[in-house]
């Protein structure tokens, strides 16, 4: 059962920031509310959970200390929760989990908390958090919540060669009468049929989100039934059904890294983070508009296919916070890795550049085909947007290509030619 979208003002909690400013890695920066949900479990303790998976993101948390890039580490979430009754008072958690070993595809559900380098176990998960701002009267309320955990290893361990599995990032919320009381995450809904007249904001999905609810790939959100925060059940349950079924909870993540994510402009009025932002605004974290969310923005309407006058253009966003304005490069490949993608993304830059502080894999072979695109980020908040403009004739040929797989990376490089910090591997599906 969905819980109506509140409209209320996010409250914003933030801890110490530690010296080097930790990036948002982009997943929400462009996303629009649908609703509040508790993905059918709705009156159980469970863990509400956000795939991060490697079909599309790749080696986007390495460990900062770890120039090979055989670790990640995270420093915090954001996430965006509401409660439906704050007169009375909620706790929830926030949890990480890794990829089974033995059931690829689901999020490992076995045992305590992981010591970091065991093949088995969740990752991590923090003590009760309380919702600010309960009380008496107060009604439903909606909440932006930023927590750094910090680079305690006790708190949230490192991973080690784990850059090739899933993650699932979320919160645990407790047992109770939702929707008209508890905690509940909201997400984002798609919507593959031309919407009604008076609809939630929904985003109408490219073609290719269908290998993710009706393929082998499960869909981009579960839930994991927990007892006093242990898992209960066998494994995840994930919603099924047809392509307008695909959710994605409002989750992003902090790192000691260069944030990366894919983009999507799009025409559609019922998902107006998508559209076109012109003239651009510096000050926002994509300037030029459009979503980076893992439905249109990593699934793209590049020709039209759903008959409703979309001619989408992609691009990426890079974030750096601690170098701004910076001279950037974003390349552009294509899969799979016949074209040029390493197959293993393990080729680490340091190999190339001198500099100590260089970090990050390569995703795309020098002198495979690809495109690069160079310019400088802003500024206000260290980031850069750069879209891929896509020609009617492309547009015609991308149907007899699919599935086609565009590839993208960025880069911070310092003036001196010798630092370079990349982004994660960013996989968009056209």
């Amino acid at each position: 059962m969905r819980a109506i979208r509140a409209v209320s003002t996010a409250a914003l909690l933030v801890t110490v920031v530690p010296a080097q400013i930790a990036n948002i890695v982009g997943f929400t920066n462009g996303f629009d509310a649908s609703y509040t949900t508790r993905l059918g479990q709705n009156g159980s303790e469970s863990d509400l959970l956000q795939r991060f998976s490697t079909r599309d993101y790749r080696n986007f948390i390495l460990n900062p200390a770890d120039p090979a890039g055989n670790s990640i580490r995270i420093v915090g979430l954001r996430v965006r929760i509401q409660d439906q009754d704050r007169s009375t008072a909620e706790t929830y958690a926030m949890v990480g989990y890794r990829e089974d070993p033995l059931n690829p595809d689901f999020p490992d559900v076995s045992g305590a908390i992981s010591n970091g380098t065991s093949p088995g176990g969740r990752w991590f998960r923090t003590g009760p958090l309380s919702f600010p701002g309960s009380g008496p009267g107060m009604g439903t309320g909606a909440l932006g919540q930023t927590i750094l955990f910090g680079i305690n290893p006790a708190a949230v361990p490192l991973f080690h060669n784990v850059n090739l599995d899933d993650l699932w990032f979320g919160v645990g919320v407790n047992a109770g009468n939702w929707p008209t009381d508890g905690v509940g995450i909201i997400v984002t809904h798609a919507q593959n049929t031309p919407p009604p007249t008076n609809p939630p904001t929904l985003d109408q999905v490219g073609p290719r989100i269908a290998d993710v609810v009706n393929g082998a790939t499960p869909n981009l959100c579960c839930q994991v039934p927990t007892s006093s925060g242990l898992p209960t059940g066998a494994q995840a349950t994930y919603p099924t059904g047809a392509n307008g079924n695909a959710e994605q909870a409002q989750v992003d993540v902090l790192a000691q890294v260069t944030g990366g994510v894919s983009v999507t402009q799009t025409n559609q009025t019922n998902y107006p983070s998508s559209n076109l932002r012109n003239p651009p605004v510096p000050s926002l974290t994509v300037p030029q508009g459009g979503t980076t969310n893992m439905l249109s923005g990593l699934h793209p309407d590049t020709n039209d296919f759903n008959l409703a006058g979309r001619a989408d253009d992609i691009g990426f966003v890079l974030t750096e916070a601690n170098r701004k304005p910076s001279a950037c490069a974003v390349i552009v490949g294509f899969g799979p890795p016949a074209f040029g993608i390493y197959p293993d993304l393990t080729f680490p830059l340091p190999f190339i550049f001198a500099d100590p502080d260089t970090r990050g894999l390569l995703c795309v072979e020098p002198g495979a085909p690809s495109t690069m695109f160079i310019g400088v980020s802003n500024s206000t908040n260290g980031i850069f947007q750069q879209m891929f403009g896509l020609t009617p004739s492309v547009r015609a040929l991308i149907p007899a290509l699919q599935p086609l797989d565009i590839i993208w990376q960025g880069f911070v490089v310092d003036g001196t030619l010798t630092e370079v910090k990349a982004t994660g591997c960013v996989t968009q599906h056209l």
